[in-house]
């Protein structure tokens, strides 16, 4: 029994670091995804950027498929929201998601320009007057 206990116990470890191992690639892939967003904004002069509604659906559409007919779908827990969608999982590999988070396609999002700027009394904004 110690023997199957230690095997037992070692498997589990593995596992604990494997699942850390991916969330920190998660983290990284959407930590990079996000500087990618950033830079776009940036690029564009752009106050906001936003994911346009029917991309938003389509996606939340096709991850939720693949949701279908896998024990996440069978259980109650913090995983769903109140409805029943799932919505703290990826239903993928992670080499599927480091895939789809490596670049970031601009026409699935509305970049809003940056609002104008007013000084305080209503005149132009302070960088305005030392370019007169």
């Amino acid at each position: 029994m110690r023997d199957y206990t230690e095997r037992v116990g070692t498997e589990q470890k593995i596992i604990k670091v494997d699942s850390i191992n991916e969330q920190v690639q998660m983290d990284e892939a959407q930590a990079a995804y996000l500087r990618k967003a950033l830079e776009q904004l940036r690029d564009r002069g752009a106050g906001a950027i936003e994911v346009r509604p029917e991309v938003e659906a389509a996606s939340d559409r096709a991850v939720q498929a693949r949701f279908a007919g896998t024990a996440w779908t069978q259980c109650d827990s913090w995983y769903r929201d109140e409805r029943g969608r799932i919505v703290a999982n990826w239903p993928g590999y992670m080499r599927e998601y480091l895939e789809q988070t490596s670049e970031l396609d601009a026409s699935e999002y509305r970049f809003e320009p940056l609002p104008q700027r007013v000084a305080a009394d209503g005149g132009p904004p302070p960088t305005a007057l030392a370019e007169t």
